[in-house]
């Protein structure tokens, strides 16, 4: 007498339906189309769907390859070995799709030149001797509202049919999309199976192509042809022309991958990108995954113009930056890995571009003052101290340095509540700065504003109003606009 065995595991089959609901029926059109692209000869591919009532819903799909389905027990064996997966040009590798499909079938036949296999609705399955002369068809009726078929229909002309491939979708040919730019040598990661038969990871070199988002669309990721995933606010969609390393369901990449994608989408499609795509959160990835940093910085112009980091070691500077038209980039804009791809771009902080005027700050280089001055400077000087005191409201002390490499005519440092230092550098104040009143009324009034705040704290700019203001209606008073006794009108 035989002893009844039970098999090491059994799957419930409307468990794994109800797991894959989420992902949506149009699955099913790309599970199918997929295997159909890749059989050997293939030329025309059709899927047709046919609302029956009760959601449910025909579906069927044919293909024209001479082989046809090459091994049966493919169709209803989970993770048997398969042809595929030593082939990264080729979509499967799990054996799974089709098992995907049928737990959403209530009936189903897959027919081809080397038998037929009927999956009946209560749970059994049989072969017949039923075959074609040439290709596969698969029949089912599957579940379905109409409104998720129209979506899959929707979803199904999004597919990008091979070009030697007609691929007609309820009697409808799918438009053959040819690329914007194809990418040549993108080193990426694939799934391949080894000597062994085991399924690993490793990078391969691939062909990408991309196709401009058309208004309307969301970039997508796709695996020759197939869609896999949206990627967001990316310029294009992406045909990554070899397996892409997908999760069990199909329904996701792991993150390095898209940096590295993205990386070569910027490396070498950089012209192609505007300045709106420029400024999309997809540019984190593509920064930190460039190889070029020319595209690095051309990237950063398209999104920031003339562009500097924020300095937090030199503040003054930075709003010196900003007040002299520069995009000051604010250090949480990226990630630590894009920092160091923008920094090897040559993008600068703002105290090595617009470095302030730090002769009173303890990390500064130290200034050469001199005492030797000409009679224009020492009326400078006395205009100084006259305009601080009566219009400012502050005591000052004046120094003079003559430092061609310092690159800043005057500089203000605050030194009390009601004192501080304004040093002018002699080598930068040119002839015509010497013959107009105007042009050092104006340097004056812009260093004492110091003593309020920075270039761009609106404190300082009060300030600047309140000293210009009291001297002009001083100015008024006496009908000259000369300061200190200089005896000069303007």
């Amino acid at each position: 007498m035989k002893t009844a065995t039970n098999r090491w595991f059994e799957v419930d089959k409307e468990g794994l339906s109800k797991l894959i609901e989420r992902r949506g029926k149009a699955f099913v059109i790309f599970e199918l189309v997929q295997n159909a692209w890749d059989s050997p000869g293939a030329t025309r591919v059709t899927v047709d769907l046919t609302y029956l009532g009760r959601d449910k819903v025909k579906l069927v799909v044919t293909d024209d390859s001479p082989e046809g389905f090459s091994d049966l027990r493919h169709a209803f064996t989970l993770f048997a070995p398969s042809a595929k997966k030593g082939d990264p040009s080729l979509r499967g590798r799990f054996n799974f799709g089709e098992k995907l499909v049928l737990a959403i079938c209530d009936r189903a036949t897959v027919t081809s030149t080397t038998g037929q296999v009927a999956f009946e609705s209560d749970g059994t399955r049989k072969r017949t001797r039923a075959r074609t002369k040439s290709g596969t068809i698969f029949e089912a009726t599957v579940r379905m509202t109409r409104g998720e078929m129209d979506e899959a229909l929707i979803q199904a002309r999004k597919l990008l049919a091979p070009v030697d491939v007609v691929t007609v979708v309820n009697d409808k040919t799918l438009e053959r999309r040819h690329p914007d730019r194809s990418l040549a040598e993108v080193f990426l990661l694939t799934d391949v199976a080894g000597p062994d038969g085991v399924l690993k990871r490793r990078y391969n070199m691939a062909v990408v192509e991309l196709h401009v988002v058309s208004r309307g669309e969301r970039a997508t990721l796709y695996e020759l042809g197939i869609p896999v995933v949206e990627l967001g606010d990316d310029p294009f969609h992406i045909n990554v022309k070899q397996k892409v390393p997908l999760s069990l369901e199909r329904d996701g990449v792991p993150p390095a991958y898209l940096r590295d994608l993205r990386g070569a989408v910027l490396d070498q499609a950089r012209e192609l990108i505007s300045e709106t795509a420029a400024a999309g959160k997809w540019t984190q990835d593509a920064i930190e995954g460039s190889e070029d940093p020319s595209a690095v910085k051309e990237l950063i112009a398209k999104r920031f113009g003339q562009a500097v980091i924020a300095d937090p070691s030199d503040v003054e500077g930075t709003k010196l930056a900003a007040s002299r038209g520069y995009t000051v980039i604010p250090g949480g804009a990226f990630t630590s890995d894009a920092w160091d791809k923008i920094r090897k771009a040559g993008v600068r902080p703002a105290g090595q571009v617009t470095p302030s005027p730090r002769p009173f700050h303890p990390d500064g280089a130290p200034l050469v003052y001199i005492t030797d001055v000409d009679y224009q400077a020492m009326r400078l000087a006395a205009n100084t101290l006259h305009m601080a005191g009566e219009y400012a409201g502050v005591e000052v002390t004046v120094l003079f340095t003559k430092t061609p490499g310092w690159n800043f005519r005057a500089a203000y440092g605050k030194t009390s509540e009601k004192t501080g230092i304004v040093t002018y550098n002699l080598a930068l104040l040119d002839e015509a700065f010497w013959e107009s009143p105007a042009r050092q009324f104006e340097l004056i009034v812009h260093e004492l504003g110091h003593h309020a705040g920075g270039h761009l704290d609106e404190a300082y700019h009060k300030e600047i109003c309140r000293i210009a203001g009291r001297a002009i209606a001083a100015a008024q008073e006496t009908g000259a606009w000369a300061v200190a006794g200089a005896g000069e009108t303007e």
